[in-house]
């Protein structure tokens, strides 16, 4: 990576205009390509219909990323569709819907037709983007805060990194202080940062985009 780091948390404002937005951020910071390096803290697809333009601009600047739920949700969805079972068909969908997917009722009881079309949108090269998102990316050593990671919701204080449960390090927001089992639900424990602060979307950074 190079000489700087630029985390960028969620990028969630809805709209066109994700793109434009952390086009701003990166020139607040004075970013450049050359000399820093773009890491993206997950769930930035699905907020908004700019989710494409989104990846495009992290693939333009070579960025790294985190992948939070909303990429692995999407990439499962992407992966289904890629089956050659028959499709069910959704109360929005056309009878004589064309193409094959492979989403069960559960699924198309939560209404997950945007997330489906978008899932069926993605280019090859920009699957193997968020594909190449880890759950857990190490950082390494930055200049006064030591040994860095970076994750999109959490992690278990006490546990290995390689032993972290990916399904809580992308979801989990609170933390049972003496089960140390996860939550997402806010109220289901303390805020997991009480324990353990590394890089997180589920942590509030100073700034949208900060740069170390």
């Amino acid at each position: 990576m190079g000489a700087r780091k630029s985390v960028c948390s969620t990028v969630s404002d809805g709209g066109a205009i994700l793109t434009r937005a952390v086009v701003e951020l990166l020139d607040k910071v004075g970013f450049h390509q050359q000399n820093d390096h773009l890491i993206l803290l997950g769930d930035m697809i699905t907020k908004g219909p700019d989710s494409l333009g989104v990846i495009d601009l992290s693939l333009d600047v070579a960025a790294s990323c985190v992948r939070g739920n909303h990429e692995d949700r999407i990439l499962l969805i992407h992966r289904d569709l890629s089956s050659s079972l028959i499709p069910l068909k959704g109360p929005r969908e056309s009878v004589d819907h064309p193409e094959k997917d492979m989403m069960d009722e559960e699924s198309f009881s939560r209404g997950d037709y945007d997330q489906r079309k978008l899932a069926k949108r993605l280019t090859d090269k920009q699957v193997d983007w968020l594909k190449s998102c880890p759950v857990i990316l190490r950082i390494g050593d930055v200049k006064g805060m030591g040994e860095v990671v970076a994750v999109h919701a959490g992690l278990v204080p006490g546990v290995a990194l390689e032993k972290q449960d990916p399904a809580g390090v992308m979801n989990m927001r609170t933390i049972d202080l003496e089960t140390h089992v996860p939550s997402k639900d806010p109220k289901g424990g303390v805020p997991w940062t009480k324990v353990r602060i590394p890089i997180s979307s589920h942590t509030p950074l100073p700034t949208p985009l900060t740069a170390f």
